[in-house]
């Protein structure tokens, strides 16, 4: 009897599953695409794996401390000390949280661990750059910035083929400007 109700849930839930895929398809917005993939990482027992911080793609312990850090220097407003642990892990790539299998593996995010910590990066970034950062005088704020734009470098687009694929590049980059 177990076994026929847990058929009848298995069947329920990939109809479910199946569902969201043909909505997730026909999603007029980003928002409501996000708002699906959101409800298919949980209705697929995805959601679950952004929580475990168990991977051989990522170095959960120098992030988790890296993290704590920038989060306790932040709300200290201890500033030298948050530029510094800034400019020593300002890379995309810091603790190997770029791994492209990070985010093959649910429809939407990756681990919350790294995504809580490009939060807190982008907090200091904007702690540092505010007017409520007082002891950071605007001449050093110009100068912590220009050195992290060159050691985070610029972003870039890169486009493939020719022909008439050119034609909708010229399109994207028509539209981007």
């Amino acid at each position: 009897m177990l076994v026929k109700i847990q058929e009848k849930k298995n069947t329920y839930q990939k109809h479910r599953i199946d569902v969201l895929h043909e909505s997730l398809k026909h999603a007029s917005s980003y928002a409501e695409w996000k708002e699906i993939a959101l409800k298919l990482d949980e209705e697929s027992g995805k959601e679950e794996w952004k929580y475990d911080n168990q991977s051989p793609y990522f170095d959960a312990e120098v992030l988790s401390k890296r993290y704590n850090l920038l989060k306790k220097y932040r709300t200290q407003r201890r500033i030298l000390d948050l530029i510094y642990v800034l400019r020593e892990g300002l890379s995309y790539d810091f603790a190997n949280i770029g791994h492209p299998m990070l985010f093959a593996e649910t429809y939407i995010g990756t681990k919350k661990i790294i995504e809580n910590y490009v939060e807190e990066v982008s907090n200091c970034l904007q702690y540092l750059a505010s007017s409520e950062c007082i002891t950071f005088q605007l001449k050093e704020k110009i100068q912590f910035f220009d050195e992290c734009h060159k050691a985070y470098g610029q972003p870039a687009l890169m486009f493939s083929g020719g022909a008439t694929l050119g034609l909708f590049h010229t399109g994207v980059c028509k539209a981007l400007l």
